[in-house]
Parts: structure tokens; sequence; C-alpha cells
């Protein structure tokens, strides 16, 4: 039971970073022109800061419970540190998804003059009118 669940999130796991690497290939060897969103980028890394804090506010619970239990057993032990496991998972795959590189690259991407390369187009960038 356990061990098959352990074995599908694994494979599941396994997957979706094979995934990302076939995806990220694709994109880097394409020639066809990109869209970058500005708007839907800042609401990403905002939902991004959301779901880590969450993230950090849940790793809280199972170590005040390890910490906090004078009779601790074995069976709630490894409980609280698989769920530990789960919650760096979940960090591991936030911050491989949204590291500090998108917000960056907003400002990159904003000052970059989009006429000299030709397979990127920002969208909701703000006209200037003189």
């Amino acid at each position: 039971g356990e061990a098959a669940c352990l074995l599908a999130l694994g494979v599941f796991l396994g997957c979706l970073r094979m995934l990302a690497v076939r995806a990220s290939h694709e994109a880097l060897t394409s020639t066809r022109v990109r869209v970058l969103n500005m708007r839907a980028l800042n609401r990403v890394t905002a939902f991004k800061e959301v779901v880590w804090g969450y993230c950090n506010a849940g790793m809280l619970e199972p170590l005040l419970t390890i910490a906090g239990s004078e009779q601790v057993t074995s069976h709630q032990l490894l409980v609280n540190l698989f769920q530990l496991a789960g919650l760096f998972s979940w960090l591991y795959l936030i911050y491989d998804a949204f590291d500090i590189s998108d917000v960056q690259q907003e400002f990159s991407y904003r000052k970059m003059d989009s006429s000299k390369v030709s397979w990127l187009r920002i969208s909701g960038r703000k006209v200037r009118r003189e």
C-alpha cells in the first residue's frame, strides 16, 4: 500500500522532471516567435510567493511535533519525517519553477529593444507617447 504510493509519487515526479527538461530543450531550439506577457509573469510571481509562504509555514508543524513530544514513537517520527520530505520536495519544485531569475529577467526584457531580437515579442508593455 504505502510503498506503492511512494513509488507512484516517485514515478510521477520523475515524469514531471522529464517533461520539464524536454519542454526546455524544445523552447531553446525552436525558431518560432515567443510572446512574453509581463502581467502574467508578475501574477505568477505573486502566486509563487503565497505558495512559498504556506509551504514554509507548513514545515513548522512536523518540526514542532518532533521537538515538542517527550515520547516520540518511531512511527510518529517516521510519519513526520516523510511529511518534512514531502514539504521539501514541494519547496524544490516551486523554487525550480519560479526562481528569482524570472523577476530579474522582467527588468532585462523591459529594457531590451525587441526589434533587434527577431524571436521575441513582449506583450503587456506600456507604450510611452510623447
